[in-house]
């Protein structure tokens, strides 16, 4: 992922890589050859001719450190412009894949629980893998430099190295896999700490919080969860800080039992003061690239755990998928879309919410969708859109299963007005593009779906007309109201122009007069077209050409609604309760 996202960087951060570790190899055998030769000009006196050797190491020791920082400036430069790359790159992996998945996972708690911990970990951990094995690699190369060092002072100088780490590589392990296994605990604890933070901070809480005084009752439970999470942190670092000190203890007495024999070597005059230098210098820094050699080791060992769960998000498998050979897509419903002894149950419930379920609507033809809530009327919009398949049956259009259509064939034909319209803080001009992308539309277009709509008279008196930005999330934008974002969302339905015209409470948020106005302009955008009304509302259902009354999950009646009120049925009296309702209202109006 990281070569696909960056090559040429990575490239040139290996290669940075390798040239790093050879170097402090070579400052370490230019450090002897300095001390050496300044020892040799000491003991002999002064003069340019005797001075000179010292300084050629000297100089060349000099330019091996200017030359270890400039190349470790190269390297940050590299390693951040890669890392912006690799942020994008798995930024966008995880977007594509959370709006392709099937709709069903987001039925799931255990989905967004892996959704959080890709998002957490997306954009640092492959990074983060990388620069491990980096690293691991740049240490060996040191480590190796060093170790060729130390074998001419004894060939067990570098297992000797190797095994006083040893201790730092257990601690450093299992402090890596209790962290590991803290976040795998705690991601819901954290993802609610997240919620509540949005209920405190973000604007669509902000008036009932104030008004039942939610505030102290929220911060209280963010502030609880927080203690719970802080104090079993610290309790991880208070074990890492024990067992690192103790591994690090272990360390110091190997460097001052191998320095206390290299200085009797020194004194008994088998050694140079630049043979205990550089032994100094290799051992220490060699002892040090062994911990970073085990931590690198560690440390991708971690990483590898937290990035099975971006993989694990990224290969969450749809079940909604075209077929292998799609049929071509209808481009004119001809006759019905059917829904043949379908059943239907959410992914991970236990409760169906359709059983054997039979409607038919006949293209060309408005049909108003009735009935108490948890009735199944939204599911049905859920499957028309091929949001979930049917767990068994068939929905078909002109007589063909949905199943054997691609999707985006399908979504194609339909456009959606959901009850409570999504606000997208663009412009207007956009929020009415987004209804057909692929169209391109104009400014003509869009204003004329706009003025279909109603929302033309909304949105020429806005600051800056269709340039105006909706939505308060960024600066110089303008609110609107929830019934003049349905008519916006309406206008995108315009836009789309699509086959289908599929409804969901479009007029919830709107006053009476709104809602004649709002049903006559549906007229237009129906015309021709296959309209389903999912509504509360009989005084929208009456003018539909068949109302079906639906019932736990079933269709219990169907017919106009001058034949439903003639059959007495459950439509009859959910009438004469809104109209005995809506009389109430009118004398308690009028008697004030």
């Amino acid at each position: 992922m990281v070569w696909q996202a960056a090559r040429g960087w990575t490239v040139a951060w290996a290669v940075l890589l390798l040239i790093q570790g050879v170097l402090p190899a070579v400052g370490v055998y230019l450090t002897r050859s300095a001390v050496n030769a300044l020892v040799g000009a000491l003991n002999t006196g002064t003069g340019w001719d005797i001075l000179q050797p010292v300084l050629v190491p000297l100089g060349m020791l000099a330019g091996v450190i200017i030359a270890g920082q400039l190349l470790q400036s190269a390297s940050d430069w590299v390693r951040t412009i890669q890392a912006e790359y690799v942020q994008d790159y798995m930024s966008n992996l995880v977007h594509e894949k959370s709006t392709t998945v099937d709709l069903g996972y987001f039925d799931s708690p255990a989905f967004f629980d892996r959704l959080f911990r890709a998002r957490s970990d997306a954009s640092s951990r492959p990074l983060a893998l990388l620069e491990n094995t980096g690293g691991l690699l740049q240490n060996a190369v040191t480590f190796l430099s060093m170790s060729a060092v130390l074998l001419q002072y004894g060939w067990w100088l570098p297992i000797f190295l190797f095994v006083s780490t040893i201790p730092a590589f257990f601690v450093i392990i299992k402090d890596n896999q209790r962290q590991h296994e803290w976040s795998q605990r705690t991601t819901q604890d954290r993802r609610r700490t997240a919620y509540l933070d949005m209920i405190l901070t973000d604007r669509w809480a902000a008036e009932e919080v104030r008004l039942f005084k939610l505030g102290p009752h929220f911060r209280e439970m963010y502030r609880s969860l927080r203690r719970q999470l802080r104090l079993e942190r610290l309790q991880l670092l208070k074990r890492q800080t024990f067992g690192r000190l103790v591994s690090e203890l272990i360390a110091l007495a190997v460097v001052a039992t191998v320095m206390v024999w290299m200085v009797s070597r020194a004194v008994s005059g088998r050694a140079t003061l630049g043979d205990v230098t550089l032994f100094y210098q290799a051992f220490e820094r060699g002892q040090g690239l062994m911990r970073s050699l085990m931590a690198n080791v560690s440390q991708l060992y971690t990483n590898m755990l937290f990035v099975e769960n971006l993989f694990e998000f990224l290969g969450l498998e749809s079940k909604v998928v075209d077929p292998v050979a799609p049929r071509p897509p209808i481009n004119k419903l001809q006759h019905s879309i059917v829904f043949k002894n379908v059943s239907f149950r959410y992914p991970g419930s236990e409760r169906i919410a359709l059983s054997d379920f039979n409607l038919s609507i006949p293209a060309g033809g408005t049909v108003a969708i009735v009935g108490p809530n948890g009735a199944g009327k939204s599911t049905l919009i859920k499957l028309l859109c091929r949001f979930y398949d049917p767990t068994s049956g068939s929905l078909e259009f002109d007589g063909i299963d949905a199943r054997q259509f691609a999707v985006a064939d399908v979504r194609k034909l339909i456009t959606l007005l959901l009850q409570i319209p999504v606000p997208y803080h663009t412009s207007a001009r956009e929020n009415i593009a987004l209804g057909d992308l692929e169209s391109n539309a104009g400014i003509d277009r869009i204003s004329a779906a706009a003025e279909a709509a109603g929302a033309d008279d909304i949105i020429s008196r806005l600051p800056k007309g269709y340039d105006t930005l909706l939505g308060t999330w960024f600066e110089g934008g303008t609110n609107l109201s929830s019934g003049e974002w349905q008519r916006v969302a309406m206008a995108r339905a315009y836009l789309r122009n699509a086959q289908i015209i599929v409804l969901d409470e479009p007029t919830s948020f709107m006053d009476s007069w709104a809602e004649a106005d709002w049903f006559q302009r549906l007229r237009g955008l129906a015309a021709g077209r296959t309209t389903v009304v999912i509504t509360h509302r009989f005084t929208i259902a009456m003018r539909a050409d068949t109302i079906y009354v639906m019932n736990e999950g079933e269709i219990v009646e169907s017919g106009s609604h001058e034949q439903l009120l003639a059959r007495g049925g459950l439509y009859a009296q959910s009438w004469s309760a809104q109209m005995e309702a809506a009389d109430t209202a009118r004398h308690v109006t009028a008697g004030s």
